[in-house]
């Protein structure tokens, strides 16, 4: 099960973000980064036929992630890393993203 986790977050928010970018992740509650959060973490309600494990899996998901990417655009444009500063700001991203999927995960086992 955590295999498909993982697949669906790399799908969702790596594979599929190459070719739909939504560029004003940083506004807090502005459609891109909704849009975003809601489409990353969508398939826990959709794969669950929402019971109630799934639905917290989803919340967790969607808060997290939402503070995560809004948190990371926002030091990305102030700071403008490039080199080896903007890769491990992207290790930093998706690592924290793989922490709140195995925390998910352990709600389900």
């Amino acid at each position: 099960m955590i295999e498909k986790i993982i697949l669906k977050h790399f799908l969702l928010d790596i594979v599929l973000q190459q070719y739909f970018y939504l560029p004003n992740k940083d506004i807090p509650f502005g459609k891109d980064i909704l849009i975003h959060v809601f489409i990353v973490s969508a398939p826990w309600l959709i794969i669950s036929h929402f019971s109630h494990l799934n639905v917290i899996c989803f919340v967790i998901e969607f808060i997290s992630h939402w503070i995560i990417d809004v948190t990371k655009t926002k030091y990305r444009k102030k700071n403008k890393p490039t080199g080896i500063r903007k890769w491990r700001m992207h290790f930093v991203d998706q690592f924290l993203h793989l922490v709140v999927l195995i925390l998910n995960w352990f709600i389900l086992k």
